[in-house]
């Protein structure tokens, strides 16, 4: 189950007067050629759109990078559409999401999931379903106005100061799935039971006590996938 947050992450792009180029995040580049660009995903993006040209690519976002938001598939589902606007065409936003699944996993190497780039891509909520073909199947959550109060009223995101590379944790975690198939079909199980009380009648209490569920197997798929500070934080506000 995927809920996207009102937080945004901007992109513009535009054909560049001057001959080099000019990419503007946390710093800012200025490579004479594509491959020179250190930013991975801007550089792959315009590697795979086969776009070689002089360009001003600048990034905004509301949210801190590697605070386990998807901030990284926001970027990517970014800049994607940005290049594809600036080329004239108007992707489709299911079309978006795969590609920018494609550019993430496929072609940057990345152990992730495809949760990410269909949130940042199609927004809402939803429940999704992963094949073993790499494609992903889209139920849009219809949502009551009491369910959406609920959620906003009954739900916080604290930001605790602590920033990590997620990558290592979810090579760990891949790395353990093969003998975790039980508790991977109970996340599972579980995702499909949550989307179907969305659609209901849940109540605050009932929410808290399936994401608690939720975070316990998740928290025994990988070890040092919490600390202490935030288990801290973590039964404060249970």
């Amino acid at each position: 189950v995927n809920i996207a947050l009102a937080k945004y992450f901007y992109v513009s792009a535009c054909k560049r007067f001057l001959p080099d180029y000019c990419i503007s995040y946390t710093q800012t580049e200025r490579p004479t050629t594509r491959s020179d660009i250190r930013h991975g995903i801007v550089r792959t993006a315009l590697e795979r759109l086969n776009i070689d040209m002089p360009l001003e690519i600048s990034m905004i976002g509301e949210v801190p990078a590697r605070t386990g938001l998807g901030s990284s598939s926001a970027v990517t589902v970014g800049v994607l559409h940005a290049l594809r606007h600036m080329l004239g065409e108007s992707p489709d936003e299911r079309v978006l999401a795969a590609q920018a699944c494609a550019l993430e996993i496929d072609w940057m190497g990345r152990t992730m999931g495809r949760q990410d780039q269909y949130g940042c891509a199609l927004g809402g909520a939803k429940l999704l379903r992963f094949h073993p073909n790499d494609t992903v199947s889209v139920r849009e959550l219809s949502l009551s106005h009491a369910a959406r109060r609920m959620l906003e009223d009954e739900t916080l995101v604290l930001f605790v100061g602590q920033r990590s590379q997620g990558t290592q944790i979810l090579v760990r975690q891949s790395e353990a799935s093969a003998d975790r198939a039980a508790v991977l079909c109970a996340m599972a199980d579980q995702a499909v039971a949550l989307a179907d009380r969305l659609e209901g009648d849940l109540t605050g209490p009932e929410l808290g006590r399936l994401l608690d569920e939720g975070w316990a197997l998740k928290r025994s798929m990988v070890g040092d996938i919490s600390s202490d500070d935030i288990d801290g934080l973590y039964q404060k506000a249970r």
